[in-house]
């Protein structure tokens, strides 16, 4: 450990994860959920370890864009990479920047500020969100409509629920149903659907009477609803399920590949893998199988690899087929940025393409390598660490978890640096690193 209190340091990572299941005012439920009962104060720390940010804060987020949220006492405000306070911790919630300005709330009203602190929107609505293509959603009277970056309304409230803009709309609930809206106000697709998704790549699922199609942005029903699942479009086909059966469907919505397996993946590279009579093999997007079906389980590829178990080991192979490295593992995950985590011996580590462990076996679970060459590993009990690409151990900590009340979070350096939590004491009982 380097540069740190040889007290056990507790790293906790919450904005990463967070925000990627949640976004802006949603965020704040998400966070309310998980309280930490270990007392103790956050600050931040360089990939070297050293302490760059003294411990200070109740909770603290991931450097965005050279700034970050931070809560004392409850309140919410922003720092620099100094640690200057750029924003006092005043309000109730503070959101990430999104096209230049941040979601607030206080006293159960939502505005905007900028990245000077400046409140550009005031509070004034009863729920809001971020900005996507220039409009942001905002509750008036139990009313949704939209505004613009001055605060303008630029679609007056009139929707029981409103969401984010993606593609040029945005989805809408009016009378119990979805639809979509264009950023003039305009109704694009009627609403309908008992459930809608955002539009990717010009087409979006919906739903009606538990069954799933796809429309395009006219509200043409491509795929008329009938399938119990359909995946996102991959390389310009999309799984679909009926019935316990999968197939594949093309942009124009007919069924290219019979749904006929027992399981089926999503293409990537230009395979899929399926299960045909209990084994896995490979399809490609013309529905030949260019794998025999052989494996007891199959992964998707990546990087040119793709996972498969036989006899109760995972190995890897190319597309050809070929068994590139032997299997030989207890568990296997897919290969990022040149390497992938195995399990041999009950520990994990981390192998290269042509299967030379190159980070030794010896921890109990180990994530994917991040942006930053870092990757979050349990060494065992309650003991987990942040690695570098070489294996070095950058931070090791002692997570305490007692009645769900803290847990650990991939671990994510932005702008170079992390936040961490320093507890004021060293827990007198190990609890577990989930």
């Amino acid at each position: 450990m380097k540069n740190l209190p040889k007290a056990s340091l507790w790293l906790l990572l919450t904005g990463i994860t967070m925000s990627l299941m949640v976004r802006c005012g949603t965020l704040k439920g998400a966070e309310e959920t998980s309280t930490y009962r270990v007392s103790g104060s956050y600050g931040y720390i360089d990939k070297t370890g050293k302490m760059v940010i003294e411990p200070q804060f109740d909770l603290a987020y991931p450097f965005e864009e050279g700034l970050a949220r931070v809560v004392i006492d409850d309140k919410y405000g922003i720092v620099d990479k100094t640690g200057k306070i750029i924003v006092s911790p005043q309000f109730d919630y503070v959101g990430p920047f999104y096209e230049g300005l941040a979601l607030v709330e206080k006293d159960g009203k939502y505005g905007y500020i900028d990245k000077s602190g400046k409140v550009v929107i005031a509070l004034q609505f009863d729920d809001a969100g971020c900005f996507e293509e220039g409009l942001a959603f905002v509750k008036v009277e139990n009313e949704y409509g939209y505004i613009d970056k001055t605060g303008k309304v630029a679609i007056e409230p009139q929707f029981d629920e409103a969401q984010y803009f993606k593609e040029g709309l945005a989805i809408v609930k009016k009378d119990g149903k979805y639809g979509y809206i264009e950023k003039s106000g305009k109704i694009g697709v009627v609403p309908q659907f008992d459930q809608a998704q955002y539009f990717n790549e010009g087409f979006a699922r919906v739903e009606i009477d538990d069954k799933y199609g796809v429309i395009d942005k006219t509200g043409k029903i491509v795929v008329v609803p009938q399938f119990d699942y359909i995946y996102p479009y991959y390389e310009d086909l999309a799984l679909v399920g009926k019935d316990g059966k999968y197939g594949y469907i093309d942009k124009s919505g007919k069924i290219v590949m019979a749904l006929q397996f027992d399981h089926a993946g999503c293409f990537e590279e230009g395979l899929a893998f399926v299960k045909m009579e209990d084994e896995y093999g490979y399809i490609d997007k013309t529905g030949k199988v260019v794998i025999e079906p052989q494996f007891d389980y199959a992964q998707n590829f990546k990087e040119g690899l793709a996972g498969v178990k036989k006899d109760g080991k995972y190995g890897y192979i190319d597309k050809s087929g070929k068994i590139v490295i032997t299997p030989q593992f207890d568990d296997a995950e897919f290969f990022d940025k040149g390497l992938a985590q195995v399990k041999k011996d009950g520990k994990y580590g981390f192998i290269d393409k042509i299967g030379k462990m190159v980070i030794k076996s010896r921890f109990e679970y180990a994530f994917n390598y991040n942006d930053e060459q870092m990757a979050f590993v349990i060494l065992g009990g309650s003991r987990c660490a942040v690695i570098d690409r070489a294996g070095n151990t950058i931070i090791e900590d002692y997570y305490w978890n007692e009645d769900d009340a803290i847990f650990p979070l991939a671990p994510y350096f932005s702008d170079g640096l992390c936040p961490i939590f320093i507890p004021d004491e060293q827990p007198k009982n190990e609890g577990s690193c989930q």
